[in-house]
């Protein structure tokens, strides 16, 4: 039950609402950085309850109210979800890293290896050990590279995206009517029909073929709702209020 007042000066409209906003992401968009891919989620707010507007013309004699009744039901039914697949940005980034090490690896082969002949051609001993040197930086630069490679190659997996898309129920009457002062104008007719199907059996016989139904019940719920709205205009004279507010 949901009784609300309002005042409101003659000629003027007034709304009134109750609703619950329900966020939902609608859509995505991407956001790209460094060697890094993400989505930004669009969030949109659902309004579901009732909500009225109204507007009020009083008569020459201040007698009768001319009311343009607008109330507006909305509901969420259903919810849609979509899921897709989408990559990371991070295994990029690490990936990129690990390729960076592979070069410098290669470069520090070259420089030992460079520096083990020249110093060879004079001294042998420092030739050899220019030469392990190399070779050595290489190793260790190759174990980077992989170790990071293997990170950029988890941190890259792809990840499942999820967007939602309601189903919005939206019954809307539009009318005008002439009430007298103190009179009460009734707006019904508008319906709603739930049904819900619910089942409970046996475990693993309710599957069976042909003997399924001997061991499985279904049922089949429905509710029905009526939505009614009472609008009762009253005339408000300041004079009046005054004097009776006052006592003179």
């Amino acid at each position: 039950m949901f009784a609300p007042k309002v005042t409101l000066f003659n000629g003027q409209v007034a709304f009134v609402t109750s609703n619950v906003s329900r966020p939902f992401v609608i859509s995505l968009v991407p956001t790209v950085g460094n060697f890094a891919v993400g989505f930004t989620p669009i969030i949109a707010n659902i309004p579901e309850g009732v909500s009225l507007t109204v507007s009020a013309v009083i008569s020459a004699d201040r007698r009768y109210v001319r009311l343009s009744v607008n109330p507006n039901f909305t509901n969420v039914t259903d919810v849609f979800t979509f899921s897709f697949q989408g990559g990371g940005g991070v295994g990029g980034q690490q990936g990129q890293q690990g390729q960076q090490g592979q070069q410098g690896g290669q470069l520090g082969q070259q420089g030992g290896g460079n520096f083990g002949n020249g110093v060879g051609t004079g001294v042998g001993g420092i030739g050899g050990a220019g030469g392990q040197g190399g070779q050595g930086g290489q190793q260790g630069q190759q174990g980077q590279q992989g170790q990071q490679g293997q990170q950029g190659q988890q941190g890259g997996g792809l990840g499942t995206t999820t967007i939602q898309q309601p189903v919005v129920e939206q019954v809307t009457v539009t009318t005008t009517v002439s009430v007298p002062d103190g009179g009460t104008v009734l707006l019904g007719g508008v319906k709603r029909l739930r049904e819900g199907r619910s089942m409970a059996g046996v475990p693993i016989l309710n599957k069976l073929p042909y003997v399924s139904r001997l061991f499985k019940n279904t049922g089949v719920g429905r509710e029905t709702e009526s939505l009614m709205m009472m609008v009762t205009p009253r005339i408000i004279i300041q004079e009046e209020e005054e004097e009776a507010l006052l006592g003179y």
